[in-house]
């Protein structure tokens, strides 16, 4: 409905005024939400020139390149964002994930604990660092970030199932199988 009355007000948009800068971000946008992550990059690929260092424009493209899994390319894009907003939590999450991605969890560290130091409502700064405890066989730490994730986002199922692991490997069997029962239920 909505979405796609938009996507008419841009496509006209388009076809009376030509590569309009605005109606192109709108469109990169719609097909965020329409989870079309290629064709947001394609949008934002005919604009790059003009707003290269615009905070909107280097968030949907984040989001698009994370959709993707182009961890270097989110990287790169990351580390432009953070060079004109040192404070942006998308971008410390996407450096987060892609060195994950790409088996670095070291690396991951300071941009997911930056994430949670911005947006600490955010489960996802918590998990990632999570991740990168899990990762590094970090168990007691990565119970304590994991705890908070699920904490802040009780239906968050990755979240658990990292849990139910560290749990696990710390010998705490019975909070363990509680982690695992919340993933059942979840799964249900």
């Amino acid at each position: 409905g909505l979405l796609h009355e938009a996507e008419k007000t841009v496509n006209a948009c388009l076809e009376g005024f030509g590569d309009n800068t605005g109606a192109h971000m709108i469109r990169a946008n719609i097909a965020i939400e329409r989870k079309q992550p290629a064709k947001a990059l394609e949008h934002l690929a005919i604009i790059a020139d003009q707003r290269p260092r615009d905070l909107q424009f280097l968030s949907l493209r984040i989001e698009a390149l994370l959709k993707l899994h182009r961890w270097e390319d989110c990287r790169q894009t990351c580390r432009t964002t953070l060079e004109v907003d040192p404070h942006n939590a998308l971008a410390h999450i996407g450096l987060a994930r892609s060195a994950l991605h790409l088996d670095q969890p070291e690396e991951a560290m300071e941009p997911a604990l930056a994430a949670t130091g911005f947006q600490y409502g955010n489960p996802r700064g918590h998990f990632l660092l999570g991740v990168a405890w899990v990762m590094q066989q970090q168990w007691e730490a990565a119970t304590q970030a994991l705890g908070i994730a699920t904490r802040l986002a009780p239906h968050f199922y990755p979240a658990w199932r990292y849990l139910a692991l560290a749990l696990r490997r710390l010998g705490k069997l019975d909070a363990a199988d509680g982690a695992l029962i919340k993933l059942k239920l979840l799964r249900d």
